[in-house]
């Protein structure tokens, strides 16, 4: 045969036991009818012996053999050692029969597996490290069966599954985290797991499949385990990964493997204890420290490349300031983030971080029922260990000698792309498999309801109910309207940022992180603007501000108290869409901002409203020291908390009343109209009897006998059907 000069784009691994005599006639061969050269093949055995057996039957045509070590998941952690970082390397079993390719539909009944062309192999094998470094991700592997119902055309996945150990290729890379330690039960299950844990996803190959026959062959594992052996290690594998590894495997007895793999959002949303409407009611009373020493997890977007993989951490909430509205986390291994209350409520809401334990006073806050004692055994031990501390120790694989680095063959693979691929035309089946592209979208994740009442409804004042139609201000007259100096005083805030950007996505990782002390970095983004500003007048009709960059910048109504705008901002905005619209429509707030001057004629108006509000809670107590008193008085300054122990306003919706106090309010019954307040006030109409007298009665006249005896006679006259002749 003759030798081709090695591609060193790749390398193919085949880690072998006691087949030298079959190696040749199934992997080997399929090897050789793709047009592998053996340059680029390294068969991995046992011990000096094997090497012996393996170069006397295989040696003069496959010359790179290689002793490594004993059992199969050592020999994968040497195989890994042996090459160089950012090596790819694929790794096939010793009893490849074939590799196969699916066509037509098997739902349509014409479906059927075709032998993959000579050099499909090795198109796939360039196609798979292209879409790698496309989407940032370091293990791939073809379909992990090849029955046609469990295979789809024209499909390439990140959904998470087994990269079956009998044909897969990864990114060399010198993780202590990837090494496998679980033994040899499901090497491939550990395998798959550790790149998700590590990645967040990894590349399949639906439409292709490799055959072999697993368990029924001699030598390989069981030339080492018996049935039984190997039945109780794998057993002991899948407890163990179901135990380091709960996010993403639970248990499933009676299938083949044990277990299924899990969507990394979903299993981590069933763990979420906050939703984002409660953060933003505990950000409106200032009131979110009670989630200092909570524990979250963090799923965002692997942002190494344009990619749709997904990566997670986990840590504590460690720093609050409730009055900046920034939170300080901690991570698992000591990296401080640190996020304005406004970006933590948007990664609630898009799902990237989950509250999954909170501290008692939390569960108080939220109204949950006291942590139990189990409660926090149901979390993942890597998260469970973080209510005691802070810190976390980076895994480390366990002394082998014989997995020392033995030196690969290439010195540096780390800048390896397929560079003279794409130099080189592609043939039809290569810009085929190019032209694949990942549809998971939506297709791992549970739909949800979308919460009632967001931004862009108008809520209805009276039961918190969504309502349409045109808002309040566009239907009152022309001269409610504010003084036409007092719009033009106005202008700076209809400037809209005309072109603004949409926020980018957001990448906790990337845009939270911070290099100093977490008081240190919220007092130099406070200064730098990019928290709300806090109110200016501290009078009774100046209203409080949220203190954090959450909500809109904008006053409401509230009943005649007024209030932050309770509605979250627009990206790169101080307004929320409402008031950004009204901006625009009217040329100035119709309650100003919350933390500036109220207009003068909305400020007329809430003071007659405030003093009629305030005159009747005075009336209605008994005590002269209650807040409304001491102001009806004049002996007390309108402070928040007085702002706060406020009776619901004149029209004040359940939502602003429920941010404002921390209280639900009861429904507030519908107005009634002027006469029907006059029929409660004039005197009742007497009762009629309605009942008949006797002499009603008498009067009824009654049917005469005589033509109740005619109409019985006139029935019985009338004809039956004839039954027919005979």
């Amino acid at each position: 045969m003759a030798h081709v000069p090695p591609d060193e784009e790749f390398f193919i691994a085949v880690p072998s036991y006691q087949r030298e005599k079959d190696i040749a006639g199934k992997t080997l061969a399929v090897l050789r009818r793709h047009l592998i050269p053996p340059e680029q093949v390294y068969i991995f055995v046992a011990d000096e012996e094997q090497h012996r057996q393996y170069s006397s039957e295989i040696g003069r045509d496959w010359p790179n053999i290689i002793v490594g070590t004993p059992t199969l998941w050592r020999q994968r952690n040497f195989i890994t050692r042996f090459f160089k970082e950012g090596a790819h390397v694929i790794s096939l079993d010793d009893d490849v029969e074939e590799l196969y390719r699916l066509r037509g539909d098997p739902l349509k009944g014409d479906s059927e597996l075709e032998i993959l062309h000579a050099g499909g192999m090795k198109e796939i094998i360039l196609d798979a490290r292209r879409k790698m470094d496309q989407l940032g991700v370091y293990l791939w592997s073809l379909n992990v069966s090849h029955n046609h119902f469990f295979m789809k055309g024209n499909k390439i996945t990140l959904r998470p599954g087994l990269c079956n150990g009998f044909f897969w290729g990864c990114i060399v890379r010198k993780k202590p985290s990837l090494e496998l330690r679980h033994g040899d039960g499901h090497e491939d299950v550990e395998r798959t797991v550790r790149y998700l844990d590590s990645d967040g996803a990894v590349l399949r190959y639906r439409e292709f499949c490799a055959k072999t026959r697993c368990k029924t062959n001699r030598g390989g594992l069981q030339a080492s385990l018996s049935k039984q052996m190997r039945k109780a290690e794998e057993q002991r594998s899948v407890d163990l990964l179901i135990q380091h590894f709960p996010l993403f495997v639970s248990a499933k007895p009676g299938s083949i493997l044990g277990l299924k793999f899990l969507g990394l959002q979903s299993t981590v949303r069933k763990l979420s204890l906050i939703s984002s409407a409660q953060f933003k009611k505990c950000a409106a009373l200032k009131n979110f420290s009670v989630l200092q020493g909570s524990l979250f997890v963090c799923i965002c977007r692997n942002m190494a490349c344009h990619s749709q993989s997904f990566t997670h951490v986990h840590g504590k909430i460690d720093f609050i300031n409730a009055d900046l509205g920034m939170l300080g986390l901690t991570t698992s291994d000591d990296r401080r983030l640190l996020a304005s209350s406004w970006d933590f409520h948007d990664a609630i809401m898009k799902h990237q971080i989950f509250v999954v334990w909170v501290p008692p006073e939390a569960r108080k806050a939220f109204g949950m029922p006291a942590n139990s004692d189990d409660e926090a055994a149901k979390l993942p031990p890597q998260i469970r260990e973080l209510c005691n501390t802070t810190g976390r120790a980076p895994h480390t694989c366990e002394p082998d000698a014989s997995c020392a680095a033995s030196g690969g063959p290439l010195d540096d693979c780390s800048s390896a792309v397929s560079a003279n691929t794409d130099k080189a035309p592609l043939s039809d089946f290569a810009r085929y498999l190019h032209a694949l592209t990942c549809d998971d979208s939506s297709s791992d994740e549970e739909e949800e309801e979308t919460d009632k009442g967001g931004d862009t409804d108008s809520i209805d004042k009276n039961t918190g109910a969504v309502k349409t139609g045109p808002a309040n201000n566009m239907l009152k007259g022309a001269g409610r309207h504010e003084d036409l100096d007092w719009i033009a005083s106005q202008c700076d805030l209809v400037d809209v940022l005309k072109g603004r950007e949409q926020m980018k996505q957001l990448n906790v990782l990337q845009d939270w992180p911070i290099s100093c002390d977490f008081e240190t970095a919220a007092r130099e983004r406070n200064c730098a603007g990019l928290v709300a500003a806090t109110p200016a007048d501290s009078s009774a009709l100046a209203q409080h501000a949220s203190g954090n960059s959450l909500f809109c910048a904008a006053r409401i109504w509230g009943g005649g108290w007024g209030g932050t705008c309770t509605r979250s901002r627009l990206p790169q905005d101080e307004y929320c869409s409402l008031h950004r619209n009204e901006l625009q429509r009217q040329k100035y707030l119709t309650h100003g901002r919350a933390d500036g001057p109220v207009p003068p004629k909305k400020r007329l108006e809430m003071e007659k409203f405030q003093k009629k509000l305030i005159e009747q809670q005075a009336q209605a107590s008994s005590s002269s020291s209650t807040p409304t008193a001491q102001l009806l008085t004049g002996s007390a300054e309108f402070s928040e908390s007085t702002w706060r122990a406020m009776g619901r306003g004149a029209g004040e919706s359940a939502r602003a009343f429920e941010y404002r106090t921390g209280s639900k309010a009861e429904p507030v019954a519908p107005k009634k109209s002027r006469r029907e307040d006059e029929l409660e006030k004039s005197e009742p109409l007497p009762k009629v009897d309605l009942t008949p007298s006797k002499a009603s009665k008498k009067a009824v006249k009654k049917v005469p006998a005589k033509a109740m005896k005619k109409a019985a006679v006139m029935k019985k006259a009338v004809k039956k059907p004839s039954k027919g002749r005979k």
